[in-house]
């Protein structure tokens, strides 16, 4: 019998070579979302990382690793 192995987003090159897990990479996209969700209000970086479920640190370093920019940007 042949066991098939789903790949999951951990296995992605692009997750894999920033260092970060599955779980990190749906808490920063949750992140993003909310950014963009409210583009007119003016934003704490902490509140966004709170909302995520990330510490401050977390979600600027994910958001330089994943998105390749800053939180403000």
């Amino acid at each position: 019998m042949t066991t098939v192995r789903r790949a999951s987003v951990t296995d992605s090159p692009e997750t894999a070579e920033h260092g970060l897990t599955g779980r990190d990479r749906r808490q920063l996209l949750a992140a993003r979302r909310h950014i963009d969700a409210h583009l007119a209000d003016a934003l704490r970086a902490s509140e966004v990382a709170r909302i995520a479920g990330l510490i401050e640190t977390a979600l600027r370093q994910g958001f330089r690793a994943l998105f390749g920019t800053g939180v403000y940007a």
